[in-house]
């Protein structure tokens, strides 16, 4: 608590938030599909993708406005899977839910016990069949 539990270090000049989405896409699977999920990092994004599904790290626990208008372009299904780190974590995990419900999206929120990034891929499998 009180400190990040991972560093991402990144080029000059590179802005995370609300610039653009940078995505982990399946080998063979781009925009083509109409569903992804949005988690908070990009470790968790990368084990995610690795089984298939587009995944997108939201470099924190909120979604942006641009952000939210790239994908509302081109997916009409979202699972949302933070840390569940703490209350608020699953509070801002409702509000992105909501804010894609609103424009018609259909949404899955995923209550983890601990980060995506530290499931076993069997256990990952396991928890996206649902999706």
């Amino acid at each position: 608590e009180g400190h990040p539990k991972y560093k991402t270090v990144t080029k000059p000049g590179f802005i995370r938030k609300n610039e653009f989405l940078d995505g982990v896409y399946p080998l063979g699977v781009c925009e083509s599909t109409n569903s992804c999920m949005l988690v908070e990092d990009y470790i968790s994004a990368i084990r995610i993708g690795s089984l298939g599904y587009p995944t997108f790290p939201l470099w924190g626990s909120n979604l942006g406005d641009r952000q939210l208008a790239y994908m509302l372009q081109y997916y009409s299904k979202f699972g949302i899977m933070l840390d569940n780190d703490n209350q608020q974590i699953k509070k801002m995990q409702r509000g992105i839910a909501e804010r894609l419900r609103t424009h018609g999206k259909e949404v899955q929120i995923f209550y983890l016990d601990k980060d995506p990034k530290e499931y076993k891929d069997f256990e990952l499998i396991e928890i996206l069949k649902e999706f």
